[in-house]
């Protein structure tokens, strides 16, 4: 057997420098300044993400308010629901009842309450700003929810839909626990 050969496979631990501790320390400085490098490197393209996707939904807020505001039907419901509140003595649980389902009152009613929970469910899954939509609609979604109320808890007892605006409820809930 050539033991030369054999001993050359092996690292002579005898013959270990200052200078090879040198290197090896160099390698894990450098090791460390590359994954100090990523780390930084991922915190700012996550900083970058998540200023763009507070813009994206900044956006799409205006966007939703906006196009209310153009919505014509909504205007429309919208103000003939504050109409009967202003005028007092409305009875409007009695229009979710099952056979006025179809009256005028009642599709007014669910037009505006689908908004109503649309913009909730937006809040609640992110897609809209919280923020925005607290200081533009809150006092009006809050009346909303006052006087609709009796027709919401009616139309799930008579539909048999316990969790009918259920985020609609739960915004107003949180908007009006917070102050």
């Amino acid at each position: 057997m050539d033991h030369e050969k054999y001993d050359q496979c092996f690292y002579d631990v005898t013959s270990v420098t200052w200078l090879d501790y040198t290197n090896i320390g160099l390698q894990i400085l450098m090791i460390a300044a590359i994954i100090g490098g990523a780390v930084l490197a991922y915190r700012g393209v996550k900083k970058s993400l998540d200023a763009s996707r507070d813009d994206m939904r900044d956006r799409a807020t205006m966007d939703l308010l906006m196009r209310r505001m153009g919505d014509r039907r909504y205007f429309e419901c919208h103000n003939y629901i504050r109409n009967l509140d202003g005028a007092g003595n409305c009875d409007v649980k009695r229009f979710a009842e099952n056979d006025q389902r179809n009256c005028k009152e009642s599709k007014r009613f669910i037009y505006v309450l689908n908004q109503c929970e649309y913009l909730a469910v937006g809040i609640r899954n992110g897609t809209y700003s919280a923020t925005i939509l607290e200081e533009a609609t809150k006092t009006t979604t809050i009346e909303l929810w006052e006087f609709l109320q009796p027709f919401i808890l009616r139309m799930r007892k008579c539909r048999g839909s316990p969790t009918a605006y259920e985020h609609f409820e739960d915004l107003v809930k949180q908007w009006t626990t917070q102050n």
